[in-house]
């Protein structure tokens, strides 16, 4: 959840301030970066079924750690493919199912029967 608050939250507020940015191009960003997230955590999600969850983890946080320099240090409207995919690999490894099935899966069944709801 940090990860994905910390590149969310402040990030409009960033945009403007530090770079300038109308409120037009704010929420374009914006609503590009959230279309990226609900890409991501969908083909992600899939793609965990195939190539296994912490494959899936582990690929999505690499290649989101990479592209932190150009989401947030690009000072142009050119920002709006790093953050699509940006927020494309944080959706991935956080939301829909790869983080929590791998949690599930990991835990034991004495516990699995007592958090299941809250997980699933």
């Amino acid at each position: 959840m940090r990860r994905s608050h910390g590149s969310q939250d402040l990030y409009p507020t960033m945009l403007t301030n530090q770079y300038g940015f109308s409120a037009n191009a704010v929420t374009v960003t914006q609503v590009v970066a959230n279309l990226g997230a609900m890409t991501g955590g969908t083909v992600i999600g899939y793609l965990s079924q195939m190539f296994g969850r912490r494959f899936s983890i582990i690929f999505a946080s690499i290649v989101g750690g990479a592209l932190i320099y150009p989401y947030g240090f690009i000072g142009s409207e050119r920002v709006i493919a790093p953050a699509f995919f940006e927020q494309a690999m944080v959706q991935g490894v956080r939301t829909y199912g790869s983080t929590t099935v791998l949690v599930h899966l990991l835990t034991t069944s004495q516990y699995v029967q007592v958090f299941a709801p809250a997980v699933l």
